[in-house]
């Protein structure tokens, strides 16, 4: 993607433009920006790890592995090698796979993402049970097994088409009085309009890979709230806590030991849940390249809007201070 298809200075904005950003009379359209093509890099990472789970049972050994192997080790490896093996194993790590996912927070754990790597872990078992209770109806087209290899395929072509789609539905606008940030996926479109008076901090954040390859989020923060989220860090006691409880008639030997281990399990397993900023692609400047000079930009017109608003209140009181005399 090249620089001038993500940031243009003073750009002469066309009328199909100014209809798409929904622009009002005087304002100019100052800089275009869609995310990077490394910002969703998460997801076609995923989409590959969703393709190279289908063919964990084709490139599988029969046998299992080592010179004399015992029987309990022989017979488990000839369980997890056969089709029934594979039946059970592949929707075990597709949900495993699916919740690490959503674990990490990057930029494939979305809702939409989970339940695609849902359904397609139930497909096989969907599929073994049409075959077993409708083998004559005309659902039944596969006629045998899973096509592992093929639907490996088919994911990975799937996934990567849809989220090239859904990346480039993003498209941001700095004017010269707001940023505008426009969505359109799906037949369904949002445009978001964001005064810079109205701006309470410019965050700009970039990891690693980011640094790297040169893109980044910038994050604008508004008193509504705009561009934080909440966030619980730390793991549920859950019931576990109970059977730690004393009970009645207890001797102090006993319930002592108790009430230090259930200490310690609060202090380990406690949750708090904090604001922190949360980047949405439809809210921010997602992915973007060059994050640190669209941040100067959007801080120099923010700096204008202050110093206008200031100077309009100061009118505002000098005048009805000369109309009180």
């Amino acid at each position: 993607m090249s620089d001038e298809g993500n940031q243009i200075e003073n750009i002469d904005e066309t009328e199909r433009e100014r209809r798409k950003f929904n622009l009002i009379p005087g304002e100019d359209l100052m800089q275009i920006h869609r995310p990077s093509l490394f910002a969703f890099a998460g997801m076609y990472v995923m989409a590959l790890l969703i393709g190279a789970v289908h063919y964990i049972w084709t490139f599988m050994p029969s046998e299992a592995p080592g010179q004399d192997p015992g029987i309990i080790q022989d017979i488990l490896w000839s369980f997890v090698s056969s089709s029934l093996g594979e039946s059970v194993g592949f929707p075990i790590i597709m949900l495993v796979l699916a919740w690490f996912n959503r674990w990490i927070n990057i930029s494939s754990s979305t809702k939409w993402f989970t339940m695609t790597m849902i359904v397609i872990a139930a497909l096989p078992f969907t599929a073994w049970l049409i075959n077993a209770f409708a083998a004559d109806s005309p659902v039944n087209f596969l006629s045998g097994s899973y096509p592992y290899e093929i639907a490996g395929i088919f994911w990975i072509v799937f996934l990567f088409v849809n989220v090239y789609y859904f990346q480039r539905s993003f498209c941001y606008a700095i004017t010269t009085d707001a940023v505008i940030f426009r969505k359109d996926f799906m037949l369904t479109n949002s445009v978001r309009r964001i005064l810079y008076s109205n701006f309470t901090d410019v965050i700009v954040q970039q990891g690693p890979i980011g640094t790297i390859m040169g893109y980044g989020n910038v994050v604008p923060l508004t008193g509504s709230g705009l561009g934080l989220g909440e966030e619980t860090i730390g793991i549920s006691a859950g019931a576990a806590g109970a059977a730690l409880d004393s009970k009645e008639g207890e001797s102090v030997a006993t319930s002592l030991p108790k009430k230090i281990l259930k200490m310690f399990f609060v202090l380990l397993t406690s949750q708090r849940t904090i604001r922190t900023v949360k980047p949405d692609p439809a809210d921010c400047f997602y992915g973007v390249r060059k994050p640190h000079e669209v941040t100067v930009t959007v801080n120099d017109r923010w700096k204008g809007a202050d110093s206008g608003s200031t100077l309009e209140e100061i009118k505002d009181l000098m005048a009805a201070q000369a109309k009180s005399e």
